[in-house]
């Protein structure tokens, strides 16, 4: 019973609690959803669901915070990054635990767990990229990321270079992947992409980078790496080839797109891989092409792309949509006119997770958008296709059309109508034509995938699907709101919940990614401006029901059915899921974050299951796949046409398609051998003529289909040409000349203007309005109407084209014109290519679109020149707006003209000081400008004309006109900085012609080698006789010119008849751009690197362009080494990128030609007329990539047509293969090219500016052809060490005359200080000496000149960074590492030894047996030695430092400048930094060689050696020329130098330089209207001239005034000097005794005496010189003596003369000159034995005397000739150089004033230097002071010590010492002390230790104990 009872009783409980439970609130069932809200501090700048869960991560950029929630926003908390800075939030795309939170600098964080914790990581020295997404995912392998960085030279965002860094361990570490990337991404990006089957790829990354020496967008390439970059390789895109140009890389599913553009096209080229290693280009169809910033590769299958290529621009931009076959490379045209904005994004959404559905808006009104260019108002309708893509149908709701708004204006996150519930789709629309506003749309629902729709609500909603579709949520998106809709039963039905807190303006409202959530996440802003709040609302339904979703809830949906109902395949399967009932009352709860799998069954095989199969397209019908190119050979199975083998069909089954049965396209089929790729080639030339009538062609110009372009390659139709005659026809040929068509019949074309940036544009201009023009290279053509007709100012165009937008023009037109033709210009505007025009501005000259790369995004910018206040003639304002001159700035008042180059923008204005000449400002961001900087010792009085010569070498050269009489004109080229402000002098007197065009021409394809003619006469062409040229040629971008080496022999074989290996009179001279008829005909080509072809000659000059006197020339090493190869005149071609060449006769008619396959090696003839042809031009395309050329000319018989000839050379045998390119072993046995390295000539290895570049060349032995566009540049194999060819002067420096770079009189360096500005970060640079590194260069390490004897100095604020980075040991460190320590470890080692010594001091003990520490141990000897000299040796080291540091300056030249000869010669350490013009002794150091012409050796290597007695001892001394002086003859009037062979003392500089641009040539001529010709003569070097012949080698002159003016003059440094012949190096020639000197050209005659007495009258003169210099020595010693210094060593004029000649003996241009001078100074017998010298070398002048009778006749016989030749003349020239040589004297005066003051000056710095080294030696015996202070302190402390340790043990050995201190009374005296009773020995220790004994007993009687007693005891001793 109480067992039931208690039964009872828990059942009762059990049910009474079963009861609270069912009343209790928590179980009642909810009839709303739970609603929280949060406000947020700032707006939210980004914020995440992770996949799978409920955690949220927000930012708050404003606040650099983070914030998480855990339950989907309810409730929120701050992350911890450790006080770190947030800027950026990203997640994983394929990890759900894993997010990362960027920082604004290096810092960043990483979560692996949803957010709970992060962990911060670095990336060195970098910031996140701002151009690109910063990070790139792996798919598989979540731990291996990239990030993209950028690393900035100048804080902020200034000069930035992007590097990507890498991690594969999470970040654990963070490594450098690759730097100048523009983006990487792993292959495997995506999980549907797969590198192999087996993923042995799993690392490979690709990146976009830029060139290899170029950051050129148009040379960026693609490189693939599998092992983060250790290793790389670019890939082959087409043809066997790697593709430059590379704009974007991207990876679509299971593919990777790669976009790229060539110059002068808009149009992309797309290359696809589905593996990451097999490349093909995309080919669509031939009406569509791929344009920049005009495709969209939208959400793809895994078995297409879709891509949507824009075709009218924006605003209102339409595009056509195309789907690729299954591995990307064939696309096909789904659906035209689509819908796209202007950022590119496009109305197309495919419904998610089902197959084959998708949502498109077109626009209905696609005919007027086009006709307008994009101003039309769109006019868009909704469609759908449920086939992939095939056919689409219009969206409908109660069979009304809907409409509803897509992609291009999102209104929520995530995607628009779909959600992975199956099979539901909403959106906002409206029914009716077309689509309305968003405002007035409503909002739409279907259940069936969009096969039919419902209007869910009213007004426009966002919306978002929970729950895998049971519950959708929506919220108005019209107005501000505080209520929120949902409904349970797919749209039917909708309930209201309030939104607490008030209204708000709903931002986003969204769920987790999957949609299987019941909670869901809103934004919104309450409020507005700066009182807006920002609130987050968390809505949840999961209380909402009990019940759970059973089976008998769900139904099987099926995905795709036809409008009948029924089932469609998709990829050969029907599509299956199983969904909710719309009535079902439940939520299906345990599925949460698990997506719906659909259920598939196949179906039979149809034709849509098959696409086309490679090499085959569809047919028109698109029913059949045709062949669209010949088949593969088959290997082994075709050997004739007649045999037949089993091949495709042309069909294949679509990879991953899963049908079964049915039809089976892909079965092979019987083909011919016949359609295979083994072409027959006929080995012939081909040729075709054409006539035409008329006398003359007016223009041609090639429309070149670009690699980019659409097309084949081989196709004859893309080499189209037009042309227009004197006729004023024009026509057309599509393939290269062949056959022609007239086009525009009966119209008048006054013009042709192709497009200069787009190949495909071509206008045509007619006298009227009317224009016409073709924007697909002749496919079509269409015009428009001008506003008025063409300008009429000669020079002038037009049109004017802008460099990125094809559609955009400036017409320049006349307008008013009167009677006589004069018309003012007004400018228009049009950016619809024509179709509607806008005034720009009236009465301009004209104007420009200023847009090149460093412009920024100014892409409106337009500079025009207008006339002051619109009034023709007067001053031309320079006007800029980027705004279509709605407003405009005015940088310029008066201008001459201006010209854009490259990066740089050059404006000619005129001077305001001088109204006559100009001023050249520049700029290189079309906003700033800077006045340029001429050169200092480039003075032109009026400068009157420039020429913009070229800039692409990130400087600009320019032609600056000197000479402007007409047909002689002629300048000078300066070269700028990379700013183009500041120019230095490259070269002067380069020729130029009366319309301003210049001979310069930069070598194409190969940097730096350009070619100039000089004018070798200026001065008489300036008085009307001709020109006389010379070729000139540098190879380092103008820092350096040489003449050209001539070859040495004609092209018959024959020796030239001057000798080619003297340069200056025997060079090669070639024919330059001022005698071309065509400025597009040009030395070399970009596609041929090293190779140019000329006409010239070989000799002094450069002669007349004839058939006898010039030959054809060319060179395979970039300039350095040429070949004659044709005698007489012709025009060249290079074809196929060089693998041939076709010449043909210039100025003779001729019926062949001549080619080489070669490089010109042999020639072989072909006939190609029957009729001798005068031949005007030969052309081919401009890329010179084409074995097609063209023959313009008129035949010799006929008067009335013209005809062209063109030559096809495909079908030669030895181009009937392509060449075998392997960039991974480019020299490999099966390779057809071999890698060149271009050299500079004056080198002996292969560097050029600053590396050894490779480059691929074509064997020329291999018999095939290049095809497809080579890079040629295939690597930079290293930098090398910095020479002299790699830097040029610097601004305010000038080339002397042996090379080097020496400041221009009267100027100040420039100040290097600007770089800290420029480079805030920089913390030091480098004073100026002279050199300045060329922009191209990128030498490393080796003579950097820039730095080379430069003081390195900190930036301005930067002083301490600087001091610690350069702090060396300070003088108390130096005196405690080499004084201090090496005693204290000396007194450490000897106290150690003394207590462990057994005898110890003062216990000497004799006839011991020894202890083990005795002295002469050795384990006691040899380490105390040691030790010993250890601390000697560290002891000395400072000493022997700064010994070794005096030597080795000395030695080498790097050390100290002696301010005196005295400190010279004792060895003193005076030094100052001073010019070396400023140096004593700099004349004295030339009356050496001069006096001793015996003792110098002319050493062919440009140095001379002097040797020099002293005691007996001959020393030899080496110094370049250029140091040698002669001393000034006025100012020591006794000094007759006796020069040295006429040597040429200007070395020639050995320079090399590019050749200019193909097309049209670079030349920018700026010059006044008007100008007046400029007589104007800079005689910069005077030439040699040998008057005097060989045979007078050993005569003097007999007649002073003549003998010097018939001297040939050589310029030296600032002087001249005058140079007899080789033969004279052995005399001295006295003038007479008013002292003229021989040597400088001025002078009385000297009489004829008889030889006796010459010699006679010299001996007195030279005792009456050796008295007064004896005289003179002596007072010099006493002076010395007294303790004067040896300064001034400068005579009255009462004895200079006769000191002069024996104080050339005491002095040296070098310093152990000078030192050996003042030693023999010292020393009587140097003196004597300089005496005995000098008469050795008087006997030698008479001796030379006595052959003077003899070879009186023949003297005179020459000056008799040489009079008659310069009758004519009257000494003019020699006149006006002797009038030179007194001025120069007058100077000389006053120089050696200043070198008096100098001197003066040099004796008080010696006295402050003495005064220093007085102070300082009283410093240095105050510090041995203190030394020997510290040490006797040491030793003091030693012996102290010592003492107390003594007395202590004798106070422990004798007992009754103690007890007599007791003893003694206090007022006795002391007491004697007891003898020790073991002292045996009696010396001087004895008396020491009685000495000790007796101060202990003192100290004892007088009971002192401690320290103090031990101290006096010592202080008494």
């Amino acid at each position: 019973m109480w067992f039931s009872r208690s039964l009872n009783r828990l059942a009762l409980l059990q049910l009474f609690l079963l009861h609270l439970l069912w009343l209790s609130p928590a179980a009642a069932k909810k009839e709303k959803p739970d609603i929280s809200s949060h406000q947020l501090d700032n707006r939210p700048t980004n914020f995440f669901y992770f996949d799978d869960s409920n955690t949220i991560l927000l930012l708050d950029r404003e606040a650099a915070l983070v914030q998480r929630s855990e339950d989907a926003g309810k409730t929120w908390a701050k992350v911890d990054i450790n006080g770190g800075k947030a800027w950026d939030l990203w997640r994983h795309p394929h990890d759900n635990q894993k997010a990362y939170i960027m920082g604004r600098h290096s810092t960043h964080w990483h979560t692996n767990d949803q957010g709970k914790t992060w962990h911060d990581f670095e990336i060195p020295n970098a910031r996140p990229s701002l151009s690109r997404a910063p990070f790139a995912f792996h798919a598989k392998d979540s731990n291996k990321v990239l990030i993209h960085g950028a690393v900035c030279r100048i804080s902020g965002l200034i000069d930035c270079k992007e590097v990507t860094f890498y991690t594969s361990d999470g970040f654990q570490k963070v490594g450098k992947l690759r730097e100048n990337t523009r983006g990487c991404v792993f292959a495997h990006a995506t999980p549907e992409f797969k590198t192999s089957d087996d993923d042995k790829n799993d690392n490979r990354v690709i990146c976009v980078t830029t060139g290899r020496i170029s950051f050129d967008p148009r040379e960026h390439r693609l490189a693939v790496s599998d092992d983060f970059f250790e290793d790389e390789e670019e890939p082959n895109l087409e043809g066997g080839r790697t593709v430059q140009g590379i704009v974007n890389i991207a990876v679509v599913k299971g593919y990777i797109v790669a976009a790229a553009k060539a110059p002068n096209t808009d149009e992309l080229a797309m290359y696809v891989t589905d593996d990451a290693s097999t490349w093909h280009r995309a080919v669509f169809p031939s009406d569509s092409r791929v344009k920049e910033d005009a495709y969209t590769v939208l959400e793809s299958t895994s078995y297409s792309i879709e891509v949507d290529v824009m075709t009218v621009d924006p605003p209102n931009a339409m595009g056509v949509l195309f789907t690729s076959n299954s591995n990307g490379t064939y696309f096909t045209k789904n659906i035209e006119h689509t819908n796209r904005n202007a950022r590119g994004i496009a109305d197309f959404e495919k419904v998610q997770n089902i197959q084959g559905i998708l949502l498109v808006n077109v626009v209905d009104n696609w005919k007027d958008v086009e006709a307008s260019f994009g101003r039309e108002e769109k006019r868009l309708k909704s469609q759908i296709s449920f086939d992939d893509g095939r056919t689409f149908q219009d969206l409908t709701t109660n069979e009304k059309s809907l409409h509803l708004h897509s992609v291009s204006e999102m209104n929520n996150v995530g995607r628009v109508f779909s959600s992975p519930a199956p099979g539901l789709v909403m959106g906002v629309g409206n029914t009716g034509k077309d689509l309305k506003a968003y405002e007035e749309g409503d909002l739409y629902v279907s259940i069936d995938a969009g096969l039919t729709w419902d209007l869910a609500l009213e007004e426009a909603h966002k919306y978002e699907f929970g729950d895998q579709g049971s519950i959708l949520v929506a919220i108005n998106d019209e107005e501000p709101t505080d209520v929120i809709q949902y409904s349970l039963n797919y749209g039917k039905d909708w309930h209201k919940v309030e939104l607490p807190g008030g209204k708000i303006r709903a931002e986003v409202l969204t769920t987790t990614p999957d949609s299987t959530s019941m909670k869901f996440f809103l934004w919104g802003v309450k409020g507005g401006g700066s009182r807006a709040e920002h609130w987050v609302f968390s809505i949840d339904f999961e209380d909402m029901h009990e019940n759970k979703c059973t089976e008998k809830d769900f139904q099987d949906w099926t995905a795709r059915v036809d409008q009948d109902g029924q089932t469609i395949c998709v990829m050969g399967r029907k599509q299956s899921y199983r969904r909710r009932k719309p009535e079902a009352d439940c939520f299906i709860r345990e599925k949460k974050f698990e997506e719906i799998e659909p259920d598939f069954e196949k179906c039979k095989c149809t034709k849509e299951d098959f696409e086309c199969d490679y090499n085959f397209v569809r047919s028109e019908d698109r029913k059949e796949c045709v062949r669209n190119g010949p088949l593969a050979d088959p290997k082994g199975l075709c050997k004739g046409n007649d045999r037949k083998y089993k091949a495709s069909s042309g069909f294949r089954k679509i990879p991953g398609n899963g049908c079964e049965g049915g039809v089976n396209l892909d079965e092979e089929i019987e083909r011919d051998c016949k359609d295979t790729l083994k072409l027959v080639v006929s080995g012939k030339i081909s040729t075709e003529r054409t006539a035409f009538p008329g006398q003359s062609f007016r223009g041609y110009f090639y429309l070149e289909r670009t690699e980019s372009s659409s097309g084949s390659d081989k196709a004859n139709r893309d080499e189209t040409v037009v042309m227009r005659t004197d006729k004023s026809k024009v026509y057309m040929s599509r393939d290269h000349g062949k056959t022609w068509d007239e086009i525009l019949k009966g119209k008048e074309i006054k013009d042709i203007y192709p497009h200069p940036h787009f190949n495909d544009v071509c206008y045509f201009i007619t006298p009227s309005k009317e224009v016409h023009y073709t924007i697909n290279r002749g496919d079509t053509f269409e015009s428009f109407e001008a506003e008025s007709e063409p300008t009429r100012d000669r020079g002038l165009q037009a049109l004017a084209f802008h460099a990125d937008y094809k559609d955009w023009l400036i017409w320049t037109g006349a307008v008013d014109c009167d009677k006589g033709g004069n018309c003012r210009n007004d400018a228009w505007y049009s950016t619809d290519r024509g179709s509607h025009w806008q005034d720009l501005r009236h009465v301009v000259r004209k104007c420009e679109f200023i847009k090149e790369e460093g412009r920024g995004e100014r892409k409106k910018l337009v500079y025009c020149e207008q006339f002051k206040d619109e009034k023709l003639g007067g001053p031309l304002e320079l006007q800029a707006s980027d705004n279509w001159f709605a407003d405009y700035t005015t940088p310029f008042k008066s201008i001459v003209d201006f010209a854009t180059m490259s990066e740089f923008i050059i404006v000619a204005t005129k001077d305001q000081s001088d109204g006559d000449s100009l001023k050249v400002d520049a700029s290189i961001d079309g906003q700033t400008f800077a006045d340029a900087l001429f050169p200092s010792n480039f003075k032109v009085p009026i400068q009157k004309a420039y020429t913009v010569l070229d800039s692409h070498t990130h400087a600009v050269f320019m032609h600056v006109t000197v000479g402007s009489q007409k047909d002689a004109e002629y300048g000078s080229i300066i070269k700028s900085n990379s700013n183009g402000t500041s120019y230095v002098l490259s070269l002067d007197k380069v020729n130029r012609n009366s319309p301003g065009y210049v001979d310069f021409e930069k070598m194409l394809g190969l940097e730096g080698v350009a070619l100039v003619n000089v004018v070798a006469n200026t001065e008489e062409a300036e008085k009307g006789s001709g020109k006389k040229l010379k070729t000139m040629i540098t190879h380092n971008d103008g820092a350096e010119w040489s003449l050209i080496r001539a070859p040495q022999n004609d092209p018959e074989g024959k020796s030239y008849e001057c000798k080619t290996d003297n340069l200056a009179d025997c060079s090669l001279h070639l024919h330059g751009y001022t005698e071309r008829r065509d400025p597009r005909d040009v030395f070399s080509s970009p596609s041929a690197v090293g190779l140019m072809m000329a006409v010239g000659n070989v000799g002094d000059y450069l002669t007349t362009k004839s058939e006898k006197t010039s030959d054809t020339f060319i060179t395979r090493d970039g300039g350095v080494e040429w070949q004659a190869v044709k005698k007489g005149n012709y025009m060249w071609e290079y074809g196929d990128q060089g693998s041939i060449i076709v010449i043909v006769r210039d100025t003779v008619a001729t019926d062949e030609v001549l080619y080489s396959l070669d490089e010109g090696r042999e020639w072989t003839s072909y006939k190609f007329s029957n009729k001798k042809v005068h031949v005007a031009i030969l052309s081919t395309v401009p890329s010179d990539n084409s074995l097609n050329f063209l023959l313009w000319g008129r035949e010799a018989d006929s008067d009335s047509e013209i005809v062209t000839f063109n030559l096809d050379f495909s079908q030669l045998k030895e181009r009937s293969k392509q060449c075998n390119l392997d960039e991974k072993d480019p020299e490999g046995a099966d390779s057809d090219y071999y890698l060149w390295e271009p050299k500079h000539p004056s080198q002996s290895n292969n560097c050029l500016f600053g590396h050894v570049a490779q480059y691929y060349r074509k064997k020329t032995e291999s018999n095939c052809f290049n095809g497809r566009s080579i890079q040629h540049l295939h690597k930079i194999a290293s930098n090398c060490e910095c020479t002299r060819s790699d830097f040029e002067c610097d601004y305010n420096y000038e080339p002397a005359k042996d090379g080097s770079c020496v400041l221009v009189g009267g100027q100040k360096p420039p100040d290097h200080s600007q770089v800290c500005k420029e480079d805030p970060d920089k913390m030091s640079y480098f004073l100026p000496t002279g050199y300045r590194r060329i922009p191209l260069s990128t030498c490393e390490g080796g003579n950097e000149l820039e730095k080379y004897e430069s003081k390195e100095m900190p930036c301005r604020g930067h002083e301490k960074d600087f001091e610690e980075a350069h702090r060396g040991l300070g003088g108390f460190w130096i005196f405690v590492l080499g004084v201090v320590l090496p005693v204290c470890i000396a007194s450490g080692v000897g106290y150690w030894v003394w207590q462990n010594w057994h005898g110890k001091f003062g216990s000497i003990r004799l006839g011991d047996a020894g202890s083990p520490f005795d002295a002469d141990r050795p384990w006691i000897k040899y380490p105390v030695a040691a030790v010993s000299g250890i601390v000697a040796v560290l002891a000395a080291v400072p000493l022997l430092v700064s010994s070794l540091w005096r030597w080795g300056s000395g030695m080498f030249g790097g050390g100290r400048r002696y301010t005196t000869r005295g400190s010279f010669a004792r060895g003193r350490g005076d030094y100052a930094v001073v010019d070396e013009d400023e140096l004593l002794g700099e004349d004295e150091d030339e009356e050496v060689a001069a006096a001793n012409p015996d003792l110098i050796d002319h050493s062919p290597s440009g140095i001379i050696q002097v040797t020099v007695r002293g005691n007996n001892v001959f020393q030899v001394a080496r110094f370049p020329l250029s140091l040698l002086r002669v001393k000034n003859s006025q100012t020591d009037p006794m000094s007759h130098p006796i020069p040295p062979p006429p040597l040429d003392l200007t070395p020639a500089r050995s320079t090399t330089d590019p050749p200019p641009k193909h097309g049209h040539h670079q030349h920018h001529h700026i010059h006044r209207p008007h100008r007046s010709h400029l007589h104007h003569h800079r005689d910069r070097s005077i030439p040699q001239s040998a008057i005097l012949p060989s045979s007078t080698s050993n005569l003097f002159k007999a007649d002073n005034s003549l003998g010097d003016l018939l001297s040939p003059l050589t310029k030296v440094g600032s002087r001249f000097e005058s140079h007899h012949s080789r033969g004279q190096s052995g005399g001295q020639n006295d003038s007479s005794a008013d002292g003229a000197g021989a040597g400088h050209g001025h002078g009385k005659k000297l009489a004829q005496e008889d030889a006796n007495e010459a010699l006679k009258r010299q001996g007195e003169m030279r005792e009456e010189k050796e008295r007064r210099l004896w005289k003179e020595v002596e007072r010099k010693r006493a002076e010395r003596d007294e303790g004067h210094e040896c300064v001034d060593f400068s005579l009255d004029a009462s004895n200079q003369a006769g000191l002069t000649s024996l104080s050339t003996l005491s002095t040296s241009t070098t310093r152990r000159l000078d030192y050996t001078h003042y030693s023999l100074l010292s020393h009587f017998s140097a003196l004597l034995s300089t005496l005995s010298a000098l008469s050795c070398l008087a006997s030698s002048s008479s001796v030379r005397l006595d052959s003077f009778n003899s070879a009186t006749s023949d003297l005179s016989r020459t000056t008799k000739t040489q009079l008659q030749q310069l009758e004519h003349t009257k000494f003019e020239e020699q006149k006006r150089r002797a009038v030179g040589l007194e001025q120069r004297l007058k100077g000389a005066r006053g120089k050696v004033g200043l070198l008096e003051d100098r001197l003066k000056g040099a004796e008080k710095q010696v006295e402050k230097v003495e005064g220093a080294e007085k102070e300082k030696g009283q410093r240095r015996r105050w510090r041995w002071k203190c030394l020997w202070l510290a040490c006797g302190g040491v030793f003091i402390l030693l012996i102290l010590l010592l003492v107390t340790r003594h007395g202590s043990m004798e106070k422990q050995a004798r007992p009754e010492d103690h007890a007599l201190v007791g003893a003694v009374p206090s007022g006795d005296n002391h007491a004697e002390p007891q003898e020790p009773q073991e002292m045996n020995v009696t010396s001087k220790i004895d008396e020491g230790s009685e000495a000790v004994n007796a101060a202990a007993s003192k100290a004892r009687v007088r009971t002192t104990d401690g320290w103090d007693s031990r101290i006096k005891m010592l202080e008494e001793l």
